[in-house]
């Protein structure tokens, strides 16, 4: 049998709660580049927490909407108007740093973050790992993976 390592950027099994349950077998030291919690936070396991105790996975589209939600209340805040131009101007000048993601403070340049970063995940002993970057990983990456007997 050929051996075969797997990474997928965006969308990977390894950022897949549910696949890394339901196939634990094929799931094994995949790696995926995806948005993903910050798994260091103490706010972010509470949410998590609260997820998983109501029977759900915790999703990339649960902590992204979160985050984005606080992103807009801080916005709006410091706008102290719901006109258009005073919140995109404080949306420009935002320094808001979510405490659920791994991201720094946000910074837009032409519409888009330039504190957001994507994290590598692997699948490894039956949960999701940050293993990059170091900062917020949560284990070691295992590379080149065991060989499958």
């Amino acid at each position: 049998m050929r051996r075969r390592d797997f990474i997928s950027v965006l969308g990977g099994a390894a950022s897949s709660y549910k696949f890394v349950k339901d196939f634990p077998e094929a799931a094994k030291y995949i790696m995926d580049c995806n948005h993903w919690y910050n798994p260091k936070s103490a706010k972010a396991q509470e949410l998590k927490k609260k997820v998983e105790d109501k029977g759900q996975f915790f999703t990339y589209e649960l902590y992204l909407n979160y985050s984005a939600v606080l992103l807009v209340a801080d916005a709006l805040e410091r706008a102290a108007s719901t006109e258009r131009a005073k919140i995109i101007a404080a949306l420009e000048s935002s320094t808001f740093s979510s405490p659920i993601m791994p991201y720094g403070p946000t910074k837009f340049v032409n519409g888009q973050n330039q504190g957001a970063k994507p994290a590598v995940m692997q699948s490894i002993k039956g949960d999701i790992e940050v293993i990059a970057p170091e900062e917020f990983a949560s284990a070691k990456a295992v590379f080149p993976r065991p060989k499958f007997t």
